[in-house]
């Protein structure tokens, strides 16, 4: 093989002046190729359309559903639903559309009644916000589920209960709601089901609301500023622009992509531009942990840089192919720069 450079080598001596130049040289200079990795400019968001959900853990008393503003710590709740409805309402960049008011009761008695006792405090808490908060009768939803099985799960789940197996194992066996609370009170001769009704039922007593709004659009300068005080009012777009407002290489461009992430962690394109970023800095674990969510072009081509960087090159070839075929430009690219490499220095 033969090197498409000249390399000039210097043979001076005490005796000679002489410079001999060698017109080319049997071994190649090693060159890694400069693979592209794939980064997606998110699509502009016409409408942002944005939901907030919270918890209002009333009281009640026993079997009724009248919400008493002074009985036990309801004033504290409700001043702070109050206090949560009042910043969003009063935000000009704002625009509520709806209220969802979700009601669910705790697994003991009856269950007709439970569902029942669910609908009405939901109604209840319903008529409280429409009455101190002026909002309208068409932007208001109300939904009841009754007995919160899956809630129980959840927070047995994350427990430390003696029994925690047993209970989430019957809970998922599909038992007649009666049955499984029979099953429940037999546990360690009843001591379970005793600690379940005292400290971990009253929590699944509760009033769910989902605040739906829109958020209006922002220029650079402002979405600057709200990326990092309310970064949910922006769209993905409006943050890779604050990302690019920055310099690649400085912590404030890599800060905006991880804010991204964190605000939409389901989103595809969020996932895959900061496993980007990991790439850059050469973070391939922590880029491959992303990527693996993925099953799209641009992941398959990224996929094929990390693997190349990391001589891993059978991989790489492979997932270059697939991100070709499926018409990933920079992984076409990134195919015939490995290719013309492979011919030289493999």
């Amino acid at each position: 093989m033969i090197c498409r450079e000249k390399i000039y080598v210097c043979t001076c001596s005490m005796f000679s002046d002489n410079i001999s130049t060698l017109p080319e040289t049997i071994l190649p200079l090693f060159r890694e190729p400069a693979y592209r990795v794939s980064i997606i400019v998110p699509p502009a968001e016409p409408v942002k359309e944005r939901a907030e959900t919270y918890t209002a853990r009333l009281n009640f008393e026993v079997a009724k559903y009248d919400l008493l503003y002074n009985y036990k710590n309801n004033a504290q709740v409700l001043n702070e639903v109050g206090a949560i409805i009042s910043e969003i309402k009063n935000d000009p960049d704002l625009t509520i559309t709806q209220f969802r008011i979700a009601g669910y009761a705790s697994p003991e008695g009856n269950f007709n009644s439970n569902m029942k006792l669910s609908e009405n405090r939901a109604r209840a808490f319903a008529a409280y916000l429409k009455s101190h908060f002026h909002i309208a009768e068409d932007q208001l939803s109300i939904e009841w589920f009754g007995e919160d099985w899956q809630g129980l799960y959840e927070v047995v789940k994350a427990s430390y209960l003696p029994e925690k197996e047993n209970i989430m194992r019957l809970i998922d066996n599909g038992y007649d709601n009666a049955e499984l609370k029979r099953k429940l009170q037999t546990l360690s001769g009843g001591t379970i089901y005793r600690t379940l009704l005292h400290d971990y039922y009253p929590s699944l007593r509760r009033n769910e609301y989902t605040i739906s709004y829109i958020a209006r659009s922002f220029d650079l300068e402002e979405a600057r500023e709200l990326i990092k005080t309310k970064p949910h009012y922006l769209s993905l777009n409006e943050m890779f622009l604050v990302a690019n407002s920055y310099s690649p290489d400085s912590k404030e461009f890599r800060e905006v992509f991880d804010i991204a992430l964190k605000v939409f962690p389901e989103s595809p394109v969020a996932i895959l531009n900061v496993a980007a970023i990991h790439i850059e800095s050469s973070e391939y674990k922590q880029a491959i942990e992303k990527l693996q969510q993925l099953e799209t072009p641009e992941a398959y081509n990224n996929l094929g840089v990390i693997y190349a960087k990391q001589q891993m090159y059978e991989q790489a070839k492979g997932y270059f192919r697939k991100a070709d075929e499926a018409g990933e430009a920079n992984a076409g690219y990134n195919l015939r720069q490995y290719t013309e490499w492979e011919k030289i220095y493999r």
